[in-house]
């Protein structure tokens, strides 16, 4: 018969659970599938990714709109700008905001050294950013409205655990040697076009040989109290 419930996160994916406090909605990889379950009645939805391989991370908008995955090895595909095959870590991206409407996915190509480790969406839900695993070593930033690689830059020590978008030109990675890299948006000279760019400074927190292997914003009533527009945890 037809399968009604999935349960069981792959064991293997470093950020395989979202959640979005607004709606309730909760959100797992499993297998090569993402389901989204409302937490209230308990009814799920699942999202087949077109990965050839299994699900590593799952990424959830603000606003709810839009669900990313992306997977945990290389598939040769058919990259759409070009119409050449290219051998990629996929990203899946779903806009689920419109419940009746059935989600589209499109497809991501950037990382084309390893698997995709962590993503975030931008505060503004226009942007996503995704780290690749020791073997990529890079961090992408996508533009979701088009579908296009905006950035890709190397990550300290070519390591990324964890990333938050932490202000809407403020990117914060999480690596090895205790390295924490603050990605702060060049803004291009008006009139002039341009590829985005990130300024990285690479900050050490704790022990040189310790792995900052999560990354967490802290609430907004924290960061009024320290009079700052953002404050993050990691560890």
């Amino acid at each position: 018969g037809a399968c009604t419930r999935l349960k069981g996160q792959n064991a293997g994916a470093s950020s395989a659970l979202v959640w979005h406090p607004a709606t309730g909605l909760f959100g797992f990889a499993s297998g090569k599938c993402v389901v989204l379950e409302d937490l209230a009645t308990q009814d799920q939805d699942v999202l087949c990714a077109v990965n050839q391989r299994a699900v590593s991370c799952v990424a959830l908008s603000g606003d709810g709109r839009f669900i990313a995955a992306g997977s945990c090895g290389l598939a040769s595909r058919e990259d759409p700008a070009t119409g050449a095959f290219i051998s990629a870590a996929e990203i899946s991206l779903w806009e689920v905001g419109d419940a009746d409407v059935e989600p589209k996915c499109r497809q991501l190509l950037g990382h084309l050294g390893g698997a995709v480790q962590a993503m975030c969406f931008s505060p503004d839900s226009q942007r996503l950013v995704s780290v690749g695993n020791a073997d990529d070593g890079m961090l992408s930033v996508w533009d979701l409205k088009h579908a296009t690689l905006q950035c890709s830059q190397r990550l300290e020590h070519g390591l990324g655990h964890a990333v938050v978008w932490a202000h809407p030109s403020t990117i914060v990675t999480s690596g090895a040697f205790g390295a924490v890299t603050l990605w702060t948006e060049q803004q291009q000279p008006h009139g002039h076009g341009g590829p985005t760019k990130f300024q990285d400074d690479v900050l050490t927190v704790g022990h040189r040989e310790s792995h900052q292997s999560a990354l967490a914003l802290c609430p907004r009533w924290l960061a009024r109290a320290h009079g700052a527009e953002a404050v993050f945890a990691c560890g």
